[in-house]
């Protein structure tokens, strides 16, 4: 027993037991933490990913009285979170990028109704595909700009992306498991936008005193002959709505009638969401910016610019109505009194409108309005017996039907 003891005693300097590690930095490089922990704690030959090396992020750990195996763990879930994966051949430690499978297709689909822009946006917002619409290039330079040292367009740069979502096609970038259901997606989206037939008509209509508006004055010519109903249509405006009779047959009934005076009767086929412009008129030059040629001469230019009845009409197709955004100006010429002299001065009047009309229904509104003052003398063998001043009201009338294609 005492031999035992004292063999024991002797070989006691030689034992050893796992020590404990303490690790604490403060934002250091990922790599450098790496070559800390495999190179002087474990003690292991390895070898770094270029893309670990280079990558430049930071991170920070306080790890107090760790064995090692718990060190290396630790270092191990760190490196995968990162997209690193940890491996050992021949004695060599390699930390290396993870390989990921790629699981995307590319999905291309023709449009047969919508455009490739408006397909491609919303369905990339409401799922996980990824639009390929876009590509970058560089503008080619010539021999003596490159002589000087210029640089290419950087191809992130706003006049360096060509945007190719308006080829006619919708190239999206797609997870296989989402194939089926973005494809679906696409068309059932791909409908038929909503298309009308605009008819309309811009009546001059001139009205005595205590006859009222021109509204009114048409409602009482069509009173008896239509089912007519003033202010059905627009409530709280000067309007009426027709039903039960198309615009042409509202309008042979109006031309009877001398104080009615046809100024433009336009019909145009528009989609739902895009403008329709009507105008009758014509274009004035007016004096515009000027500028100094190469001899510093003054050079006056000359802008036209458009005046008369203008008529713009937005509609919003939809399944039982028809959403009208109508802008209507009134716009002439005269001489200038005060501004920019030999440039006539602008008298533009201007209302907007927002309707709803059903299919076939005919809206008459009115909005534009000016009033003349006419004085008339009697004469009796060359001599002034009397006089007399009558106010005219001229109202500007919009007759509009809508049909849906």
């Amino acid at each position: 027993m005492k031999r035992f003891f004292v063999v024991l005693l002797f070989l006691w300097p030689s034992l050893s037991f796992p020590a404990d590690y303490t690790v604490a930095l403060d934002g250091v490089k990922f790599s450098d933490l790496a070559r800390v922990v495999y190179g002087d704690i474990l003690k292991k030959s390895y070898t770094l990913d270029r893309e670990l090396v280079d990558l430049p992020d930071t991170v920070s750990v306080n790890w107090h009285k760790l064995k090692k195996n718990q060190v290396e763990s630790l270092m191990n879930d760190l490196s995968v979170n990162r997209g690193f994966n940890i491996s050992s051949r021949h004695g060599v430690t390699f930390i290396q990028r993870i390989e990921h499978t790629e699981t995307d297709e590319v999905l291309i689909y023709l449009p047969k109704f919508r455009t490739s822009r408006y397909l491609s946006e919303l369905v990339s917002s409401l799922t996980g595909a990824k639009p390929l619409g876009k590509r970058a290039v560089k503008n080619p330079l010539s021999h003596n700009q490159q002589s000087t040292g210029q640089q290419l367009e950087s191809p992130t740069s706003a006049n360096s992306l060509l945007d190719r979502s308006d080829s006619g096609q919708v190239v999206l970038s797609v997870d296989r498991q989402d194939l089926a259901k973005v494809n679906k997606l696409l068309l059932d989206l791909d409908t038929p936008q909503g298309e009308i037939v605009l008819k309309a008509a811009v009546y001059e209509v001139g009205t005595r005193q205590g006859e009222g508006g021109a509204v009114q004055l048409v409602g009482k010519l069509l009173k008896g002959h239509l089912n007519a109903s003033i202010g059905s249509t627009i409530a709280g405006s000067n309007s009426l709505g027709v039903q039960n009779a198309g615009l042409d047959v509202v309008l042979s009934l109006l031309d009877q009638d001398s104080r009615f005076k046809t100024i433009s009767r336009p019909m145009v086929r528009v989609r739902s969401g895009a403008q329709a412009r009507f105008s009758v008129g014509q274009d004035v030059p007016v004096l515009g910016q000027a500028t100094l040629d190469k001899n510093g001469n003054p050079v006056q230019s000359v802008d036209y610019r458009q005046s008369g009845v203008i008529l713009t009409v937005t509609p919003d197709v939809h399944e039982s109505i028809i959403d009208l955004d109508i802008t209507q100006e009134l716009s002439s010429f005269i001489t200038t009194t005060t501004g920019v002299n030999n440039s006539p001065t602008l008298l533009k009047r201007t209302v907007n409108s927002k309707l709803s009309i059903k299919p076939g229904e005919v809206v008459i509104f009115a909005g534009l309005n000016e009033t003349k003052a006419d004085q008339s003398e009697s004469r009796f063998l060359g001599f002034k017996v009397g006089s007399q001043a009558n106010n005219t009201d001229t109202e500007i009338l919009v007759f509009v039907e809508a049909e849906r294609i």
